[in-house]
Parts: structure tokens; sequence; C-alpha cells
């Protein structure tokens, strides 16, 4: 009697737990309020993220309108500042200049001389760009006939190759070697400059690029020689002068132009560069 009162107890005890509806709505409920959390939570975090984003990109948007590329617009005092130390530089020149002696195969030259190193002049107008901490200013300057004058020595393998057996033989005629006084001409040499300065107190103008970007057309004067073995000389004499003129320009000239514009120091009413102000996000 005991025993069928208990098994009776636990069947319906089991009967109960197993079909009751109210404990299974619970568990479902319980089930998708936690999915719900989840999900929101999920849909709060995606929404700060596309905030983020959102503003990052008006950040950069805004940064680009404050600092556009190539709408930098100089104003006539920067024009006349650099124009001035170029002047600077030009009184500073020595004009003629003394080269080193130097020599390539078969061809010695010494005693060299460059003169109208002082006759240079800004070709283009001043340009600059804003940048995010600096302006950068650009120079094209233009070197006009400039002159390298220098006693070449050719050997006797040279004039061979040069002018067959007249070279040989002119040269068994004056020795084992030709002097020749020797003047080239670039028509023109064009030097491109950059140059920056932070947007810091007392931040001065810096060269950050300094480089020959073309020599025009080099001739050979002063020489009472064909047509033909004057062709001859200048092709054999061009890479040693366009060598000796960037050296020229490029080492000893820069150290002057470099000094003086350093000197500058550019004012907020020069240029409509746009300053970084502190706490402000551009």
């Amino acid at each position: 009697m005991r025993c069928s009162i208990a098994q009776s107890e636990v069947s319906t005890n089991t009967a109960s737990t197993r079909h009751s509806p109210g404990t299974a709505r619970w568990t479902r409920n319980h089930s998708d309020i936690r999915m719900n959390v989840k999900q929101w939570a999920f849909f709060f975090v995606f929404l700060l993220s596309g905030e983020y984003m959102l503003t990052m990109a008006v950040a950069v948007a805004r940064h680009k309108r404050s600092y556009p590329p190539q709408q930098c617009r100089p104003s006539r005092r920067l024009v006349e500042v650099f124009d001035q130390c170029l002047e600077r530089v030009r009184t500073q020149v020595e004009d003629p200049v003394t080269l080193e002696d130097t020599s390539t195969d078969g061809v010695q030259l010494r005693g060299g001389t460059a003169t109208n190193i002082r006759n240079f002049r800004r070709v283009k107008p001043v340009t600059c760009q804003c940048l995010s901490d600096r302006i950068r200013i650009f120079l094209e300057i233009s070197f006009l006939d400039v002159t390298v004058t220098f006693l070449v020595t050719l050997l006797d393998g040279v004039l061979g190759g040069l002018l067959g057996n007249l070279g040989s033989q002119l040269a068994r005629l004056l020795g084992n070697v030709v002097n020749l006084v020797v003047n080239l001409v670039a028509l023109e040499i064009t030097l491109t400059i950059a140059v920056d300065q932070r947007f810091l107190p007392g931040s001065r103008c810096r060269v950050t690029s300094y480089r020959v970007t073309r020599i025009s057309e080099i001739k050979v004067l002063g020489l009472d020689l064909t047509p033909l073995v004057t062709g001859l000389l200048g092709d054999l004499l061009t890479p040693v002068f366009d060598a000796l003129v960037r050296n020229l320009l490029e080492r000893q000239l820069r150290v002057i132009i470099t000094r003086e514009i350093q000197k500058i120091t550019l004012t907020d009413d020069m240029h409509n560069c746009r300053q970084p102000q502190p706490g402000i996000v551009y």
C-alpha cells in the first residue's frame, strides 16, 4: 500500500513537471530575454562604431577642406621676400669661380673657370602648398649662358678615336698630347628649390629639396676646327661639363642659397594657409 502511494506521488510529480505549461513558458521567456539583451548589446555597439566612423569621416573631410593641395596663395610680400633673398645670394656668389681639375678616360681638364654664375633669375611665379603642419614654397631659378673655360688635354688614343688617322698624325706632329683651350656654354640651367616652414612659433624656412632639373643645349666656342671635329669634341666633353656644372650648383652655390633662405621667417599675412589651433580637430 505504501509502495503504491509512493509510486503514485512520483508519477504525479513527474507528470506535473513534464507537462506544466507555466514552467515551460517561463523557461522560454527567460531565454528570449537573454537573446534580446545580446541583440540590443550588439546593436548599441554597432551604433557606437558607426558614430565613431562617421565622426572620423567628417574630421578627415574637414581636414582636407582646411588644407586643400595646390590652393595656397602667396602674397606679394612673400614673393618680395624670396626675391630679396636671391639678390643677397647674387652679391655673395663669386664670378668667375675656379673649378677643380678633373680627368676621365684620355681627357684631362685643368685650370677651369666658370663665368656668368651671377646671371640668374626667377623664371616662374612663386608657388606654395598648404600642408597639415607646414607651408611649402617652390622656387625655379634659371642660370643663363653659364660658360666654363678650361685647358683640355687629349691623349693620343682619344685623338685617334675622334679623328682616325688624322688624329694620330696630328698627335705625332705635336707630341703625345694635344692641348686645347675650350669654352663650353650652357644656354640655360634650371634649378628647382623647395622650402618648408612649420606652423610653430619661432620656426624659420628650411630647404627640403634642391636639384638641377635641366641643362639646355651645350655649345663649344672659340675653336678653329671643322664643324665635324667640333661636334665630336663637344660630344666627348658634354658629360664632363654636365658633371662640373652640377657640382658647382649643387655643392658650392647650394651653401650660399641655403644659408640665406634659412634666415627667412614667414608670417601669417604672407599666405592663406590655415594654421592648426590647439584643441581643435581638423
